[in-house]
């Protein structure tokens, strides 16, 4: 057990004691709007990075950022990637899946250093406001239909219901710890960021049985 593990075990403590106190349809729909807003997010990026580049104020840093990198930084000199390219660099599955269904190389089939950073803010920004934007309207409509219809005090099946989203929650958000973890620790050979994931027992339970590898494909 290391401090991953620490963390994960706080994160599910706290996220049931919380459900605990809440009714069962309110733990439901926190759980569904997470679960979905993660699939939005993940299924949808690509598409919405290439939306989130023309945001006022947005494309005007993107386009100064990409002045520095390629021409103040020089970084562009001779730093050309490919899809391919990429994926024979020894990433993860989950950098891969990234750069696959990203908008890295929608338009080009090459890329420019600076083109490949401008993307990696683009897509995990479009990643945080597709996650963000999701889990808001899907608890805004459970918020309406519950003030819409009285709901009884909580009873033991609300306690127990609620109990059990809430510990579906928890393991969501485990999943995603152990999915940051293993990519952090991919970059290493040895130390304490190196020992997040390999001396971690619920990240690596997550991977050792095999549910990070069918959710990515």
């Amino acid at each position: 057990m290391n401090i991953t593990d620490l963390i994960v075990i706080i994160l599910i403590a706290l996220t049931v004691f919380l459900g605990y106190r809440k009714n069962l349809f309110r733990n439901f729909f926190d759980f569904f709007s997470l679960l979905l807003g993660l699939v939005v997010a993940f299924k949808n990026y690509g598409r919405f990075a290439q939306i989130v580049e023309g945001f006022p104020g947005i494309k005007q840093a993107l386009a100064a950022l990409k002045v520095f990198l390629g021409e103040k930084a020089g970084f562009d000199q001779d730093l050309s990637f490919t899809l391919e390219s990429l994926s024979e660099m020894d990433f993860t599955k989950e950098y891969n899946f990234f750069f696959e269904n990203g908008s890295f190389f929608r338009e080009e089939r090459e890329i420019l250093f600076s083109d490949l950073s401008i993307g990696l803010v683009t897509n995990v920004l479009a990643i945080i406001l597709l996650f963000l934007g999701t889990t808001f309207v899907i608890r805004l409509v459970g918020s309406i239909i519950e003030n819409s219809n009285k709901m009884a005090g909580l009873t033991s099946v609300d306690r127990a219901g609620g109990m059990i989203f809430s510990f579906l929650k928890a393991l969501v958000y485990a999943a995603v710890i152990a999915v940051v973890v293993h990519n952090i620790a991919s970059f290493f050979n040895s130390g304490l960021l190196y020992d997040l994931y390999h001396e971690s027992a619920f990240a690596q339970f997550f991977y050792d049985s095999g549910l990070i590898e069918k959710i990515i494909g």
